[in-house]
């Protein structure tokens, strides 16, 4: 009886683990999913843009809110926005979280999802830019608006066994889709 169990554990553990990292690629991929839809969301619902920065470095999402223009029409935010895109160098991603150095309001939202072990973004393409001309530092940022709108991307997560999510979102809608890569076998 021992030895059968032995042989059921030899060979299912491994699936067992193999299909809990392939949970985390999906669960990824749907929390990802759900900050862009809630930044969309409160974009429409506070009239503030709402950003939406996918860290390849340190291999998070991080939603923030941008404050209100002023009345003179300059940005408040102390980030280059690039029309809603841009490519961030990890330093100044870091001023803008700094707090000390008024770069950001007490009131101002903000959301991090750290991606789990073993899951990364494997592209980001946004308004035309894409991650992989980026290289390994890639910080992109994808901005929503106060009537929904948004630029437009496509992000693939992926794990280290190759299985991949696609998350698309409609420029003029600012939907939020999320798309499975068919398995081969």
């Amino acid at each position: 009886m021992l030895v059968v169990m032995g042989i059921v554990i030899t060979f299912v553990g491994p699936r067992v683990v193999g299909g809990l990292t392939g949970l985390n690629t999906r669960t990824a991929t749907l929390k990802t999913a759900a900050m862009l839809r809630y930044a969309r969301s409160k974009a429409v619902n506070t009239g503030c843009q709402y950003h939406v920065v996918f860290d390849g470095v340190d291999r998070r999402v991080i939603m923030l809110q941008a404050k209100p223009e002023d009345d003179s029409g300059s940005r408040s935010l102390d980030m280059p926005l690039d029309g809603g895109q841009g490519e961030l160098e990890a330093q100044r991603l870091e001023q803008v979280f700094d707090d000390s150095d008024g770069a950001r309001s007490a009131e101002a939202e903000q959301k991090i999802y750290p991606l789990p072990d073993g899951v990364l973004f494997e592209n980001v393409f946004i308004a035309g830019i894409d991650s992989e001309d980026l290289g390994d530092e890639m910080i992109m940022m994808l901005s929503f608006y106060p009537n929904g709108t948004s630029l437009g991307a496509d992000v693939t997560i992926a794990d280290e066994r190759g299985r991949r999510f696609f998350i698309a979102v409609a420029a003029l809608s600012g939907s939020v889709h999320v798309y499975e890569e068919p398995d081969d076998d």
